[in-house]
Order: C-alpha cells, then structure tokens, then sequence
C-alpha cells in the first residue's frame, strides 16, 4: 500500500491529478488475465509499464512482448542519459 500511496502522492504533486483516496482500503484487481509476457527476464519491465499506464489514466499498456525491447532501450537510454558524469 505505501508503494501505491506514494505513486499516486508523487503523481498528483507533479500535476497529473489521480483522484484516487489511498488513506482507505483498496483491492487490486488484475488489469490482464492472459499471459503476456514469454521470457522469465521482462517482468519488472512489464511491472514498470503496468504502472506508468495507470498513473497516466489508462486501464493498461498495449504492449506487446515485441515491445519490450524498444521499452528496455528508450528507459536504459534516459537512466544513462540523467546520472551525472564522472570528472
């Protein structure tokens, strides 16, 4: 529950208003109930995506397996992209 909390906290500080009430109980339901991911390797990145879909407003991704590997370099590319250089 903090995880969610603080998702939806960061969300609406940063503009993206979630009216969502996070201080009472909460059940998740599965947004997915067929497998979508083949590789034992994707899930966080499949965790990622899930959760940036929802904080955005949408009920899922639209990815398919096919995608993770255009989603894998566009986030490894903006992770290196943002850490500080060494001098």
């Amino acid at each position: 529950m903090l995880l969610v909390r603080n998702l939806v906290l960061g969300a609406n500080l940063n503009g993206h208003s979630l009216h969502i009430i996070t201080e009472e109980g909460w059940t998740a339901r599965p947004v997915v109930t067929s497998a979508v991911q083949s590789g034992p390797i994707s899930c966080g990145l499949w965790v990622v995506a899930s959760i940036a879909a929802v904080l955005r407003g949408y009920h899922f991704t639209g990815l398919t397996e096919e995608d993770m590997d255009s989603l894998w370099s566009s986030r490894y590319s903006a992770w290196n992209d943002s850490r500080p250089t060494m001098a």
